[in-house]
């Protein structure tokens, strides 16, 4: 289950994603951040879990490595 919220997380985050996605970059701040609660609204990501204690255990030691 962790694999597939991170990997939805990371669509999110995508080029790809983020080209189209005003609403998500409309959302973030100056840094690329959004609220998990922001996430865990969107309905693919709420389909694998609207815990947002959850996604953000998930996503932390992700974005851990991706900044460092």
């Amino acid at each position: 289950m962790q694999d597939f919220i991170l990997s939805q997380v990371h669509w999110y985050f995508s080029a790809e994603n983020l080209c189209g996605d005003k609403f998500l970059r409309g959302h973030m701040d100056g840094e690329g951040w959004v609220p998990i609660a922001l996430l865990t609204s969107f309905k693919r990501l709420r389909k694998l879990e609207t815990n947002p204690d959850l996604v953000t255990e998930v996503c932390v030691p992700a974005s851990a490595c991706l900044r460092g």
